[in-house]
């Protein structure tokens, strides 16, 4: 006889649904200290960052992006939420950049490289779907 494999389950989004407009935002306000714990946290391959600046940090995170480290962040929302990638079409990536900074002018004629760096490749994608397609 053979053995059934149990088929892997697709991750499943949280059971409440969380309003990204009120989670802690990645702003010049944070310490560098607070901007390193979170690259880590995204990337834990980076290195070198004692002579990182804050303005440096908050371009590689996408200013205004969630605070995914913030002692308020629910871990088990954090692991279910989508992410930015660079499988994200331009206009996805608009939609996120205007959700966070609606003062921002001028999107369309941003290359897509552009709009990955303001927004920050790995940032939670706040626009975003959690369910499968």
């Amino acid at each position: 006889t053979k053995k059934k494999v149990p088929t892997p389950k697709k991750r499943q989004p949280p059971s409440d649904s969380v309003n990204w407009s009120e989670a802690p935002r990645i702003t010049s306000k944070l310490t560098i200290v607070q901007l390193s714990h979170e690259l880590q946290m995204r990337d834990p391959s980076v290195t070198g960052l004692s002579s990182k600046t804050k303005p440096w940090f908050l371009s590689k995170l996408g200013d205004n992006s969630v605070w995914t480290t913030s002692p308020s962040m629910n871990a088990t929302t954090i692991a279910n939420a989508p992410v930015v990638t660079n499988a994200l079409t331009k206009g996805q990536l608009i939609h996120e950049i205007m959700t966070r900074m609606p003062e921002i002018k001028g999107l369309g004629s941003k290359s897509k490289d552009e709009l990955l760096a303001a927004v920050g490749v790995g940032s939670i994608w706040t626009t975003g779907s959690t369910s499968a397609t």
